[in-house]
């Protein structure tokens, strides 16, 4: 009960985010647009256009990478492993979803620390001077995020296997 009301907030949460990645790239559109109107016809182009699109393009793809891992639509070479028996299979894709969770709480946790550093020193960029503190703090919130939607999604499968093993009485541990 716990794990699936987990789930249905972290589906809420990124749904949410891939929502924000939206306006992200419809506000770019715009901004780019609107600095295109006024180079060419006002002859006075928006100065902050560029660092603008540039920081609402690093935070569009950060808030569509946890919803890519949720839906399963991210890109995954299995050319081997389908080769594979059904429970080898199961195994390595267990295996990669562990190994995809580590590199994203390892990236995460540095990426962190460079958030806090860039704010202690107020970062800004050149011409508009924006923060860049909130949308450096995009890559962390992406990493944790997508690390938690994969161990979401590693939860349920082995659940199902434990159930399913100690309905028949067989050895629990020896499946996982």
């Amino acid at each position: 009960m716990i794990v699936s009301s987990i789930v249905s907030v972290l589906s809420l949460v990124v749904r949410f985010g891939v929502y924000l990645a939206a306006l992200a790239g419809v506000v770019i559109t715009v901004i780019i647009n609107l600095s295109v109107v006024r180079r060419y016809l006002l002859e006075s182009p928006l100065s902050f256009s560029d660092e603008l699109s540039s920081l609402l393009f690093s935070s569009w793809v950060l808030l569509a990478i946890p919803f890519l891992f949720a839906f399963d639509k991210n890109i995954r070479v299995m050319l081997i492993v389908e080769n594979y028996p059904p429970r080898m299979r199961s195994l390595v894709e267990r295996f990669s979803d562990l190994l995809i969770i580590a590199f994203f709480l390892i990236l995460g946790s540095y990426s962190l620390s460079d958030v806090m550093f860039v704010h202690r020193i107020k970062a800004s960029t050149d011409v508009a001077e924006i923060s860049i503190a909130p949308w450096m703090a995009m890559l962390p919130l992406s990493c944790f995020l997508s690390a938690l939607v994969v161990a979401a999604r590693i939860v349920p499968s082995v659940r199902k296997r434990l159930k399913d093993k100690s309905d028949n009485h067989e050895d629990v541990l020896g499946s996982v």
